[in-house]
Parts: structure tokens; C-alpha cells; sequence
């Protein structure tokens, strides 16, 4: 994280567990957004993060989550995805 700057955002995959929001608080009291994508509405609810309800087979929830970040936390156990390859032109 210490390439970022205040103000720039984090892209978080699998926001909602333990690493997640020990991700958020981190990234939070260095002054840098979050925006993590759930599969639950209010599954960051008390977190400073932006919550962004979807799935990583939706595209269109991925790009949303992506939007306005300059870096990509993946923290998502392996039984959910087999392979996640993030690429944005």
C-alpha cells in the first residue's frame, strides 16, 4: 500500500471475511478508499469501504467494483474461484 496515495482506491475481492476488513481498517487509516465487492448486501455495513453486491462471474460487478481503483486486493478462498485473472485495458 505504500505506493498509494490519500485518495485513491483499493479494489478488494472477498472483503467481507477477517482478512478483509482487517484490509479495509488498514487501508482506511491511510486514507485510501475501499470499494469491495460481496455476495450479501450489508455484508460491510460498520466498515468505511464501499460495498459492491455482485459475483466474480458477473462482469459487470467486477468492472463496478474495479472502478476509480488504482490497485486490486484479491483475498478470496480458493473453493470460491479456481483461477481469477484480473485484466483492465
Amino acid at each position: 500500500m505504500s505506493d498509494l496515495v490519500t485518495g485513491q482506491g483499493i479494489a478488494l475481492f472477498g472483503a467481507s471475511g477477517r482478512t478483509g476488513r482487517c484490509v479495509i481498517d488498514e487501508a482506511a487509516s491511510r486514507g485510501l478508499d475501499v470499494r469491495g465487492l460481496v455476495r450479501t448486501a450489508g455484508a460491510l455495513s460498520g466498515t468505511p469501504a464501499t460495498e459492491v453486491v455482485g459475483s466474480f462471474e458477473s462482469d459487470s460487478a467486477v468492472d463496478a467494483t474495479l472502478e476509480g481503483c488504482s490497485a486490486v486486493d484479491e483475498i478470496v478462498k480458493p473453493r470460491f474461484v479456481e483461477q481469477t485473472v484480473f485484466v483492465r485495458d
